[in-house]
């Protein structure tokens, strides 16, 4: 496989974790969805997204969470937070991930999300849009099935400033 092939370590960046433990992730916010998820996953199943009722999610977590319609290689944005929004400076909800500027490295790691259908994280990236307000950031992807093995939704969780 050539060295820039998706799902190589240079198409996914250097940073790019697949294999983890809930205590490796980097803050409180990664490691409570990380939790809930793996809670979620019974019998080797995917859980879908009707097993992730953001009500009963921590409060906490919410204004930093994304969801993305896995639709063949298309990823639509269902859902973004409150606070994503705010540290974007507009809301990419019900826009397609391939409309916007800056998103390949981004699409490359959900791609492989979805062919995996396993999460992953990527501790300490650099804020580029914003970097004196939001400094830092790391993220975290947990892939969602409807039918427990196919993956049709990604949740991801944005976590800001260290």
């Amino acid at each position: 496989e050539p060295a820039n092939a998706p799902g190589s370590a240079e198409a996914l960046g250097r940073k790019f974790r697949a294999d983890f433990s809930t205590d490796e992730l980097p803050d409180e916010k990664l490691r409570a969805l990380h939790a809930i998820w793996l809670e979620k996953c019974e019998g080797g199943r995917l859980p879908g997204r009707v097993d992730f009722d953001l009500v009963e999610l921590p409060p906490k977590l919410l204004p930093w969470i994304t969801i993305f319609d896995v639709e063949g290689e298309r990823l639509h944005i269902r859902l973004v937070g409150t606070g994503i929004v705010q540290a974007l400076g507009m809301d990419t909800t019900g826009r397609y991930l391939d409309e916007l500027p800056n998103t390949e490295m981004l699409h490359a790691r959900a791609r492989w999300a979805v062919a995996n259908a396993k999460p992953f994280f990527v501790p300490d990236l650099t804020m580029v849009w914003d970097q004196d307000r939001w400094g830092r950031y790391s993220v975290l992807c947990v892939p969602l099935a409807g039918d427990g093995a196919h993956v049709d939704k990604l949740l991801y969780l944005m976590s800001f400033g260290h």
